[in-house]
């Protein structure tokens, strides 16, 4: 990684000064994410365990195919907790 001038150490500074133990942090596959992060957090919402795959484990459902359900279709709404007020929801990244 040519170039790259941030350590692992630096990344997991920066995330801590982010979130805090009450921070639930919601995404796709976060365990891939923490597991390369070297980190663990209490509360954790993984799209990969709400909407599971048809075939089931190992399965799991691709981040594009949940993309074309995040309108609140009738095959797969959004859970009530995960939909932001629309006020947030300009400022969400996806």
């Amino acid at each position: 990684m040519r170039g790259v001038t941030v350590s692992l150490e630096d990344v997991q500074r920066d995330l801590l000064e982010l979130i805090s133990c009450e921070t639930v942090l919601c995404g796709h596959s976060l365990e891939n994410d923490l597991r390369r992060l070297q980190m663990m957090h209490p509360t954790c919402v993984d799209t990969v365990l709400l909407y599971p795959h048809d075939k089931g484990p190992p399965y799991r459902t691709k981040l594009s195919s949940l993309k074309s359900f995040s309108s609140c279709s009738d095959q797969w709404p959004l859970p009530q907790y995960l939909v932001l007020p629309s006020n947030l929801a300009g400022n969400a990244r996806g």
